[in-house]
């Protein structure tokens, strides 16, 4: 799957290391950071639609960092649970790629980047994602979404029309 990477220390060449969690959850949520308690919205999808949701906000932005396993104010839950629920951490991240492949699209993998990472007895999960060089439709090709400040927006085609006039794509 693409984006894996086995611990901190190993990057591929020319890949950035991964910024140092302590500081990002006491920066709390802001333009390019999210956190989400929880890969699933107990609505038997393993992996929610806000994850698809913020994901592609991220890449049709200007990137960012979506942490699951901590709560909007900042407390860490992890994920452990739901890694046991999927059968192992290998599972959920199978879980994870196979829904990004299905709703952002096949190529989507060289725009994000996937660590479990313990904090604390807890296991979160952080997910980097890269400004897309397209537009990113999720969904199967349905839905625009865009991080603008620290929400993920929705566009109708009109609004799309709207900012086609605004931004270079």
């Amino acid at each position: 799957i693409g984006g894996w990477i086995i611990s901190e220390n190993q990057f591929p060449r020319g890949e950035l290391p991964w910024s140092n969690i302590e500081d990002l959850i006491n920066q709390g949520e802001h333009g390019k950071l999210e956190f989400k308690e929880r890969f699933s919205n107990r609505k038997n999808e393993r992996i929610s639609k806000n994850i698809i949701k913020a994901i592609a906000g991220f890449s049709n932005a200007n990137g960012g960092e979506l942490i699951v396993g901590i709560s909007d104010d900042r407390k860490l839950v992890g994920v452990d649970p739901e890694i046991n629920e999927a059968g192992g951490a290998d599972k959920l991240l199978l879980d994870l790629g196979n829904s990004i492949r299905s709703n952002l699209g096949s190529d989507f993998h060289r725009f994000y980047r996937v660590i479990f990472q313990s904090v604390e007895n807890h296991t979160i999960c952080r997910i980097e994602v890269f400004k897309a060089n397209k537009r990113i439709f999720a969904f199967k090709g349905g839905d625009f979404y865009k991080r603008e400040g620290n929400q993920t927006i929705s566009y109708s085609p009109k609004d799309l029309h709207e900012l086609d006039k605004s931004e270079d794509w």
